[in-house]
């Protein structure tokens, strides 16, 4: 297990940072995480039981690399609810499609 190296807490906290982020939508930023990280799993365990890659401390797949999944799909999706809320209002009607000013709601 990497829990004792710097990254790792980083990423952790990063994680925690991510689903605990300000808004109303706490739920969603979880389902998102836990579905990100079960789809990673999957993909690692393809990969590394394959020998398509190989991560150091030679486990198939790695603890930290199926969170880095969850964290980086919780990621794109704070991102994309900000985008929603703060561009998407700004963006004119005829380069959008005709869905501009329909913001979310809430982050």
């Amino acid at each position: 297990m990497t829990f004792d190296k710097s990254l790792t807490v980083m990423a952790v906290a990063l994680c925690v940072f991510l689903i605990l982020m300000p808004g109303k939508d706490h739920r969603g930023a979880l389902l998102t995480f836990i579905a990100g990280s079960a789809l990673g799993y999957f993909l690692e365990l393809w990969g590394t039981t394959r020998q398509c890659w190989v991560y150091y401390p030679l486990e198939t797949p790695p603890l930290f690399a199926v969170f880095v999944h969850g964290m980086a799909a919780a990621a794109f999706w704070r991102v994309y609810r900000l985008y929603e809320v703060m561009v998407a209002p700004h963006v004119p009607a005829w380069l959008s499609g005709g869905r501009s000013g329909q913001a979310a709601d809430t982050l």
